[in-house]
């Protein structure tokens, strides 16, 4: 097992705060997507062994990989979650790292066999940040406040409503 060091990455979709399993696999994980818009940086990461895409946006073309830890050994053991740190080595809570955060990402790698042909797969061990886009939450409510709430208190009563 090595351990290589993407520096300088555009971090995205960060899931590192709990184990997710979107598509059911065996195994739970920590996941992240990096990117970058260098196309000298992306063949870095393809020579290094790492699945680089070409995608592109409002903005133009990037490369993009995606990379994960996953939750559990083979033998069912838990493993520790992804280490996140800060440009002090401090420690930055995992659940705030938002879109477009920037930082060095610190990869394990390891062989296995798929197929009959040896592979090399790799995991996140570690994500120092060097520019925070802080997460804030979900899409959160799309109504804007305003005004008072009519409170209605109907005036018949046909039954004994004290059981309520």
């Amino acid at each position: 097992m090595t351990t290589i060091v993407i520096k300088g990455a555009e971090l995205w979709w960060a899931k590192l705060d709990n184990p997710v399993n979107p598509f059911n696999e065996p195994y739970p994980h920590w996941e992240v997507q990096i990117r970058t818009r260098d196309k000298d940086e992306s063949k870095e990461w393809k020579d290094q062994g790492l699945h680089v895409t070409l995608k592109e946006d409002d903005d133009g073309t990037f490369y993009q990989c995606n990379l994960k830890r996953k939750a559990f050994t083979k033998d069912g053991k838990e493993r520790p979650p992804v280490q996140v740190v800060d440009m002090q080595l401090m420690p930055v809570d995992r659940a705030i790292v938002g879109n477009g955060s920037v930082g060095n990402v610190q990869l394990d790698t390891y062989e296995y066999t798929q197929n009959g042909q040896k592979k090399t797969g790799f995991g996140i061990r570690a994500i120092q940040v060097e520019r925070l886009v802080e997460y804030k939450g979900g899409p959160g409510l799309a109504f804007e406040a305003g005004g008072q709430t009519e409170i209605v208190v109907p005036e018949e009563v046909e039954e004994d409503s004290s059981d309520w």
